[in-house]
């Protein structure tokens, strides 16, 4: 076999993968833009609790390598269900004390101890998500989103980017009663 085979072979492996992927999790690995991530960055508040921050459904690991940066203090894990971005997400993530990147599907988590969540998840997956969000967010915590609100939280600060396609981001504060 010629390595010019070989590497279409992987690459449509590779790419297979991800589709098959896609349509079990209902969400494709996008990234978060550049101009998304510094917005998510900056709507978090100086007043979290104690806790770790969570980011669901991680992709490639962009916003988790920027949340880990800008709150070197706080440790992140971040979590993914697709196997190949999860495995460039955890190579970018090595050298990074605070910021841990495992494989697994996000209702296995118990977020119950975090004090920050972000996700950039698409509208089946968020609807899914939203009772989790609710039931185990301890009060005070704070819920990042990309582009997708939750039908059943209202927001406590939504921003709109000016970007080629707007996109909106969603801070919600979780309260006692959610």
């Amino acid at each position: 076999m010629t390595t010019a085979l070989a590497i279409l072979l992987a690459g449509l492996a590779c790419a297979g993968l991800i589709a098959v992927y896609t349509v079990l999790l209902d969400s494709p690995p996008l990234p978060s833009g550049g101009a998304a991530r510094a917005g998510l960055v900056a709507l978090i508040p100086s007043d979290l609790p104690d806790g770790p921050f969570y980011e669901l459904g991680c992709g490639w690991g962009d916003l988790a390598l920027d949340l880990a940066k800008a709150m070197p203090e706080r440790r992140v894990l971040a979590v993914e269900a697709s196997p190949l971005p999860w495995l460039v997400a955890r190579l970018r993530a090595l050298g990074r004390e605070n910021l841990s990147v495992r494989f697994g599907r996000i209702e296995a988590l118990n977020l119950s101890g975090a004090s920050l969540v972000a996700v950039y998840l698409g509208p089946k997956p968020m609807a899914r998500l939203s009772e989790k969000l609710r039931a185990e967010l301890p009060p005070r915590s704070v819920l990042l989103s990309n582009g997708f609100a939750l039908a059943d939280l209202t927001p406590e600060k939504t921003v709109a980017l000016p970007t080629p396609v707007t996109t909106t981001l969603y801070r919600y504060r979780m309260r006692e009663t959610n």
